[in-house]
C-alpha cells in the first residue's frame, strides 16, 4: 500500500510539474514554484529514499514506530494537501508574469540617500550581532561567554541571560542589505564584496544554515529579474551544487569550516557514523517532514483526545 501511494504521488507530482513548466503562468517568481520544489524533496523524494533504504533515525529519536497504515495515511494526507494547494495557486490565480514593464536598474539619487541612512542605522547593529555569534563560545576573563542561555527546569523553555534574541539574530539583516547594495550597484563585481563577507561569516558560525540558502536564492531571483528570465539557466546548477554541499556539511559538523580554514583540530568522527555509507548518512531530520506529519497525525489525537491539532 505504501509503495503504491508513493508511486501515485510521484506520478501526480511529475504531471503537475510538467503542467506548470508549460503553463504561461510558470515562473520561478510564482510562489507555487517554491512549494513544488519543496514538496518534491520532502514528500516525494525523501519518503522514497526512506522506504528504499530503511531510514528510521527520526522515528527512533521520537520513540514512535508507525505501522504501514499510519504511513499510508500521512502520504495520502500530504497528497491531498498538495492537490488543494495546486488548485489554490493555479486554478484560482490566472495571472502570468510580465517582464515588459520598465524597471530602472540600480538606485536613484534619492534611493541612495535612503540606503545610506539604512546602512548608518542598521549595519553597526548587524556587525555587533555578527561579532556575538562569531565569538559565542569564547570565555571572557569573568568566566562568561558572549551568548549565554538558561533553561527553566519546570517549563523547559530556554532564554537568553546576558543578551536578547533580537541582537543575536540582527546579523541576518546584513544579507538583505548586501543584496540591496548589489542591486544598487547594478551587479558590478565590487558590489559582491559585502555579500561574500556575509556568506563567509554564516559558514564560519555554522548555525542557521537556511540563511545561506535564502541569500543565494534571493540573489538568483534578482539576477533573473534583471535579465527578464522566467527560469534559472542550466548553468545555475554549478552554483547550487556547492551551496547544497556546504549546507549538508554544516549539518554534519557545524565547526568543520572553522577548523579547516582557521586552524584547530577537527572533532573525531563517531565510530558508528564513520562506518556508515553515504546513503546511510542521509538518514537525518533534514527533509523528514513526512515523518513529523505521521507523528503529529497519530500522537496528537491520542494524547489530546481531539482532532483539531491545536487549531
Amino acid at each position: 500500500m505504501v509503495e503504491a501511494l508513493l508511486a501515485i504521488q510521484t506520478v501526480i507530482w511529475l504531471m503537475v510539474s510538467l503542467m506548470f513548466l508549460r503553463s504561461p503562468r510558470g515562473s520561478v517568481f510564482h510562489p507555487f514554484a517554491f512549494y513544488l520544489a519543496f514538496h518534491g524533496v520532502v514528500f516525494v523524494l525523501r519518503p522514497i529514499m526512506e522506504r528504499t533504504f530503511g531510514f528510521d533515525l527520526v522515528f527512533y529519536s521520537m520513540r514512535y514506530y508507525p505501522t504501514d497504515e499510519d504511513l499510508a495515511q500521512s502520504i495520502l494526507v500530504s497528497l491531498i494537501a498538495f492537490l488543494v494547494f495546486t488548485y489554490g495557486c493555479l486554478g484560482i490565480d490566472k495571472t502570468s508574469p510580465h517582464f515588459d514593464r520598465p524597471v530602472t536598474m540600480g538606485f536613484t539619487p534619492s534611493e541612495w540617500r535612503a540606503f545610506k541612512i539604512l546602512v548608518i542605522l542598521l549595519v553597526p547593529i548587524g556587525i555587533y550581532s555578527a561579532q556575538l555569534n562569531i565569538h559565542e563560545d569564547d570565555i571572557t576573563e569573568t568566566g562568561n561567554s558572549d551568548i549565554e542561555m538558561a533553561r527553566d527546569e519546570t517549563t523547559g523553555i530556554a532564554t537568553f541571560t546576558n543578551t536578547t534574541g533580537y541582537l543575536v539574530d540582527a546579523e541576518k539583516m546584513l544579507g538583505t542589505i548586501a543584496l540591496m547594495f548589489i542591486w544598487g550597484m547594478r551587479f558590478r563585481l565590487i558590489s559582491f564584496i559585502p555579500f561574500t563577507m556575509y556568506i563567509a561569516e554564516r559558514v564560519y558560525v555554522g548555525w542557521s544554515r537556511w540563511t545561506i540558502i535564502m541569500a543565494f536564492a534571493s540573489l538568483a531571483l534578482l539576477y533573473l529579474f534583471k535579465t527578464k528570465r522566467r527560469w534559472f539557466p542550466a548553468r545555475g546548477i554549478l552554483i547550487a551544487i556547492p551551496v547544497l554541499l556546504v549546507f549538508h556539511q554544516l549539518g554534519q559538523d557545524r565547526g568543520y569550516y572553522q577548523a579547516t580554514f582557521f586552524g584547530g583540530a577537527l572533532p573525531e568522527e563517531d565510530p558508528i557514523e564513520k562506518e556508515k555509507t553515504w546513503i546511510e548518512k542521509q538518514d537525518t531530520p533534514d527533509f523528514a517532514n513526512l515523518d513529523f506529519l505521521t507523528y503529529v497525525m497519530n500522537v496528537v489525537p491520542e494524547k489530546s483526545g481531539i482532532y483539531t491539532y491545536f487549531t
